[in-house]
């Protein structure tokens, strides 16, 4: 877009759009849209060299104030749907990391998937299983199999090897020490 006096309120020059997939992260995301905007801003010059760019002026009912995100945003709400809580945890990964805490220790939560367990007889937060497979926790609809976990002061790792290590870490619910996370 062109500069203007206003913040991002200039015409715009080009504009080309990305999809987001299912399994994007925000990291993969970033990757994908600097690629597209290198492009975008080759193709923008030439046509500002030439005179053939379409000036579009911006719509200022569509815009909007991005605040920087928090730390504390990342923190898991498992209050919240299976589906939003895996989505929040591919927005903050690779910064600043979707967290939980067990027992005042904070795990960060790298790498998750919905998965179609019943959580009818479980509160949010709550371990369903621990597995080699992953972490199930509760949410508010489904749950999220949590597949690559960082302890505090650990790396990161897939939950098969944290199992491998650490086998007794997580009580699983129905065992009659069900713990949260």
């Amino acid at each position: 877009m062109l500069m203007d006096t206003g913040i991002d309120t200039g015409k715009i020059v080009l504009q080309k759009s990305c999809g987001i997939t299912g399994d994007d992260t925000s990291a993969s995301l970033t990757a994908r849209l600097a690629a597209l905007g290198s492009e975008c801003l080759l193709d923008a010059l030439s046509d500002l060299a030439t005179g053939s760019a379409n000036l579009v002026e911006q719509d200022e009912n569509f815009a909007t104030y991005a605040n920087k995100i928090t730390k504390q945003e990342a923190e898991i709400d498992w209050n919240t749907t299976a589906e939003q809580v895996e989505r929040n945890i591919r927005a903050f990964n690779p910064a600043p990391v979707a967290f939980a805490k067990l027992n005042n220790v904070k795990i960060r939560v790298w790498d998750a998937k919905v998965v179609e367990t019943s959580v009818e007889n479980h509160t949010p937060g709550e371990i369903i299983s621990y597995t080699p497979k992953g972490l199930d926790v509760s949410t508010k609809s489904k749950a999220i199999r949590i597949l690559d976990l960082q302890v505090e002061g650990k790396k990161k790792q897939h939950v098969k090897e944290f199992y491998n290590g650490r086998p007794g870490l997580f009580r699983e619910a129905g065992t009659g020490c069900a713990q949260g996370i």
